[in-house]
């Protein structure tokens, strides 16, 4: 009976034993991976708005020829700089001349008559008051010295149409500025339909550039606002490049576009190296309001999939939790976030692979990822080698 008991003791011991064994060599935990996460921030952020645009010269002249006739000169250099006043093109003036030269023949013809009638009607005056002439051989002079004096009158005017016409065979710059390359040849018949060339004055200039009818209603105060309120405008340039200068809006059309429903705005800069032509893309930015207390999240924290933005999360208990987000403006390397995170949040920025959704993970910022990871190196480094 006492051996049986034994017996009965030591297997008893020996299964708690073995309950003992399994229960010290059950697996442990996974380790906590290293995440590094930025707390959410906050501060005023300035929204600014971008749009595309268009240079266009301060005053943009195009010549055309007033009167048709044979191109004879053309006296500037193509791109070139030229002052007002200067003489662009000849237009053959002969034809011109004849005309001016007719009328001012027409001109002595009439007069000639005037004279004539005129002196009838001197003459038939007293004849007529004594009966020697007839009131109506007096009336027909005084007729005629009437068509005569009208007569005098059509020459005047179409003396200075001639001389009008003989001016403007020679074609000048209306305004100084930089005039185009040349629509037109030497020996060309040229006609008022024809475009010779254009004349820009680019110091200043213009930038023209449409926005949407919602961004106008916004930012319309600001952007109608004069004075040390107006907003500047940055213009850059199609190499990504800011240039040098700052504009402000000098102008805002008088209707949106029906088809498009937008509406141009202008802003005008200095261009005192002239380095802008008109033509030239431009995008253009600017400051149209302010975000109070804004929340801020790194970009690299936000994933897009299926137009729907997430950021990962780690609690006060360390597990990740994938958060939905609305995202505002960009500012920099960073997203305004709207709605979904709040102020402090820790939000994963470096290694999102491994912050899977409800995962224990090992939070830390960007100097203690910086020191651990310096750590393991050394330690690998140090560590004996295996024989």
């Amino acid at each position: 009976m006492n051996r049986l008991c034994c017996v009965c003791c030591m297997g008893v011991l020996t299964i708690a034993l073995t309950g003992c064994d399994r229960k010290a060599k059950a697996p442990a935990p996974p380790p906590q991976l290293p995440v590094v996460v930025e707390p959410v921030g906050q501060q005023d952020v300035e929204v600014v708005s971008s749009w595309i645009g268009t240079t266009k010269g301060f005053i943009d002249a195009q010549i055309r020829p007033k009167v048709q006739g044979y191109l004879l000169e053309q006296l500037y250099t193509n791109g070139a700089y030229v002052a007002k006043g200067t003489l662009l093109f000849t237009i053959d003036p002969r034809p011109f001349q004849a005309a001016l030269d007719a009328a001012a023949a027409q001109k002595k013809s009439a007069e000639s008559q005037k004279k004539k009638f005129q002196q009838d009607v001197d003459r038939y005056t007293p004849l007529a008051a004594s009966g020697a002439v007839s009131q109506e051989d007096l009336d027909t002079a005084v007729a005629q010295r009437d068509v005569a004096e009208a007569s005098i009158l059509e020459a005047e005017a179409s003396i200075e149409q001639a001389r009008l016409n003989l001016d403007w065979c020679k074609v000048t710059a209306p305004i100084e500025g930089f005039a185009g390359i040349s629509n037109a040849q030497v020996g060309d018949l040229v006609s008022p339909a024809d475009l010779l060339t254009t004349l820009s004055c680019v110091n200043p200039i213009k930038v023209q550039f449409p926005i949407s009818e919602r961004e106008y209603l916004a930012a319309s105060e600001r952007l109608l606002a004069g004075g040390t309120n107006a907003p500047v405008i940055t213009l850059l340039l199609a190499n990504d490049k800011p240039f040098g200068e700052k504009g402000t809006v000098s102008g805002i059309d008088d209707q949106v576009g029906v088809s498009t429903g937008t509406i141009r705005v202008e802003a005008q800069f200095a261009n005192p190296k002239n380095l802008l032509r008109p033509g030239q893309y431009a995008r253009v930015q600017a400051v149209t309001g302010v975000l109070k207390g804004a929340l801020m999240v790194p970009q690299r924290a936000v994933v897009e999939s299926q137009g729907a933005r997430t950021v990962t999360v780690v609690g006060s208990d360390s597990v990740a939790k994938v958060t939905p987000v609305v995202t505002g403006p960009r500012v920099g390397s960073n997203w305004v976030i709207t709605a979904g995170v709040k102020a402090g949040d820790r939000v994963v920025v470096e290694g999102l692979q491994k912050a899977r959704p409800g995962t224990k993970v090992m939070p830390l910022t960007a100097e203690e990822f910086k020191h651990q990871m310096a750590a393991a190196l050394a330690a690998s480094t140090n560590a004996p080698a295996k024989k």
